[in-house]
């Protein structure tokens, strides 16, 4: 799995507007992961809608969008 360095590392953060589009992309990868994580719930068979998993993506997507709205507030 790839670290923060490797995957964040090179991006320059040095003033805030390119601190600002750093967070945009940070967004964008959020939003991609939540899209995911939704489809994924909506994949799960209605027979095991309420089992753990189905709460735990269903708890994931919504720290994502808490997250991302966090991060939309900051800038």
């Amino acid at each position: 799995m790839a670290t923060f360095s490797s995957v964040f590392g090179y991006l320059d953060i040095s003033t805030r507007s390119k601190r600002r589009q750093v967070v945009s992309l940070i967004i964008m990868e959020l939003s991609q992961i939540r899209s995911n994580e939704k489809s994924y719930m909506q994949r799960i068979p209605v027979n095991l809608q309420d089992t753990e998993a189905a709460a735990a993506a269903e708890d994931s997507i919504d720290l994502l969008t808490d997250a991302i709205d966090a991060l939309e507030d900051v800038y």
